[in-house]
C-alpha cells in the first residue's frame, strides 16, 4: 500500500513538472532571456547557489546583483528579458518603450506578486528602514513566517527601534490633536494645510478616518520620506564632492539667490530659483535612484514590444540600469547635471528617467522630496564645501531596498572660508 502511495505521489509530481516545463518552454520561445533545460525545476536559483561568490556579510546579495548584471549586459540590446524563478517568469524591463506599455496603462497596475510574498517579511512595516534586518530575512527563508521571525534577535532589535518610532508618531498626533480641539480647524489661515491637519479634519468632522487610520497614514509618509531622502542626499553630496566644477556652479547660484545671508530659511521663491541645484539632484537620482527596482503584475497575457508575456507575470523595472541606457544618456557613468537643462531634458524619452516610478502608482511625494532635498542641500552648501575621499569606482551601490553604498561614504566638509 505504501509503495502504491509513493508511486502515485511521484507520478503526480512528475506530470506536474512536465506540464509546467512545457508551458515554460513555450514562453521561452516568445521572450528574450534565459531558457532553462526542460527538467531544470529551479531556474536561476541553481546559478545563484552554485556560482562563485565573494565572502562577507552581503555575499549572497552581491552575488545576486552580479548575476543580474551579467544578464543585463547580455540582453542590453533588447527592450526586456525574462529570468525564471522555479516556474515563475520574472520579466525585467530595461528600455523605455517596454516600460511605457505597462506603466502608462490603467489596467495593468497591480503590484507584483513578490510584494505579497514578502509581505510577512516586512513584519511591523518598518523593515524598509531597517535594511540589514530585511536583507537578512530575504536570504533566510525560514525567517519569512512572522511566527518564526519573532523568536530571533533581529526581531527584538527591530521591535526596539519600532517602539521608539511609534512613540514619536503617537506624541506628534496627540499634540496636533490637542491643538486642533483647542483652537478649531478655522484658526489656520494658511492657504494650504499640513497633511496631519487634513487627516484630523476627516477624523473629527466627517468621521471618515479613525485614529488608527491617521496613525497608519503618518507612519507611511514618514517612512517613505525620511530614509529615501536621506539616501539621495548622501549620494548627492558624494557626487558633488567628486566634481568641483559642479560645486562651484552650485555655490555661485546659492550666492546669487541668498547673498551673504547663510542662516535664513529658504522660501518657496528661493527654491524656484535654484535651477542648477535641481539639475544636480536629478542627475544624482539618475545615477543612484533611491529605489533601484520596482515591479507590477500584468493581469492578462499581453504583448510588450512584440514579445508575448504570460498572464500574471511580474514585470520589474531595473531603474539602475534603465538610467544607464547609453542611447538616451551618452557616457552614462558621467555625472553631468547639464543633461537636465530644459533644452536637453525635453529629449529624454518618456519613461527613460523615472526615479519616482510612473503611471497611476507613482510616488505621490516626489515634488515634496525635491523641495526637501533642495532645502537641505542649499542650507549645507551655503556655508560649506565638500570633498569625497574615496574613488567613485570603489563606492558601488548595494542594490537592495534602497541604493545604499557597499562601504561607508567618506566626505570631508570644510567651511567655505577654508577652515575645517
Amino acid at each position: 500500500m505504501l509503495i502504491i502511495i509513493l508511486t502515485t505521489t511521484l507520478c503526480g509530481i512528475f506530470f506536474i513538472i512536465v506540464k509546467y516545463s512545457f508551458w515554460r518552454q513555450k514562453y521561452c520561445q516568445l521572450m528574450p532571456g534565459d531558457r532553462p533545460h526542460f527538467f531544470n525545476v529551479f531556474g536561476i536559483l541553481i546559478e545563484l547557489v552554485t556560482s562563485e561568490r565573494p565572502s562577507g556579510k552581503y555575499a549572497l546579495h552581491i552575488n545576486a546583483v552580479n548575476v543580474l548584471k551579467k544578464r543585463v549586459d547580455l540582453y542590453k540590446k533588447e527592450h526586456l528579458f525574462c529570468i525564471w524563478l522555479l516556474y515563475e517568469p520574472l520579466v525585467l524591463l530595461i528600455k523605455a518603450d517596454a516600460i511605457k506599455e505597462i506603466y502608462k496603462s490603467n489596467k495593468e497596475m497591480e503590484k507584483a506578486w513578490l510584494y505579497k510574498v514578502l509581505n510577512p517579511i516586512f513584519g511591523l512595516g518598518l523593515i524598509t528602514s531597517f535594511t540589514d534586518i530585511f536583507m537578512t530575512r530575504v536570504y533566510k527563508p525560514w525567517q519569512w513566517p512572522y511566527c518564526l521571525f519573532r523568536i530571533t534577535g533581529a526581531y527584538r532589535e527591530e521591535l526596539k527601534s519600532a517602539n521608539v518610532f511609534f512613540d514619536l508618531v503617537a506624541r506628534v498626533i496627540e499634540e496636533k490633536k490637542r491643538q486642533y480641539l483647542k483652537t478649531g480647524k478655522d484658526c489656520d489661515v494658511r492657504k494650504r494645510k499640513a497633511l496631519l491637519d487634513l487627516l484630523l479634519e476627516h477624523h473629527f468632522d466627517s468621521e471618515m478616518l479613525s485614529e488608527e487610520d491617521i496613525k497608519e497614514e503618518v507612519i507611511t509618509f514618514v517612512l517613505a520620506g525620511h530614509d529615501t531622502t536621506a539616501s539621495a542626499l548622501m549620494w548627492a553630496l558624494f557626487l558633488i564632492g567628486h566634481h568641483q566644477n559642479v560645486q562651484v556652479k552650485i555655490h555661485d547660484e546659492l550666492d546669487r539667490v541668498f547673498g551673504e545671508d547663510v542662516e535664513r530659511y529658504a522660501t518657496e521663491s528661493d527654491l524656484n530659483e535654484l535651477n542648477y541645484l535641481e539639475y544636480a539632484i536629478k542627475e544624482t537620482l539618475r545615477l543612484y535612484p533611491t529605489v533601484p527596482i520596482f515591479g507590477r503584475q500584468i493581469q492578462e497575457e499581453m504583448k510588450i514590444c512584440g514579445h508575448t508575456i504570460p498572464k500574471k507575470s511580474s514585470c520589474f523595472v531595473l531603474t539602475h540600469y534603465l538610467h544607464r541606457d547609453e542611447n538616451v544618456f551618452p557616457d552614462p557613468e558621467k555625472f553631468d547635471p547639464d543633461r537636465f537643462l530644459p533644452e536637453n531634458a525635453v529629449k529624454i524619452p518618456d519613461c527613460a528617467y523615472m526615479p519616482f516610478s510612473a503611471g497611476p502608482r507613482n510616488c505621490i511625494g516626489q515634488k515634496f522630496a525635491l523641495m526637501e532635498m533642495k532645502t537641505l542641500l542649499s542650507f549645507i552648501l551655503r556655508s560649506y564645501s565638500v570633498k569625497s575621499l574615496d574613488p567613485m569606482e570603489e563606492e558601488q551601490p548595494l542594490m537592495n531596498i534602497e541604493n545604499q553604498p557597499f562601504i561607508p561614504l567618506r566626505i570631508r566638509i570644510r567651511t567655505r572660508s577654508g577652515q575645517e
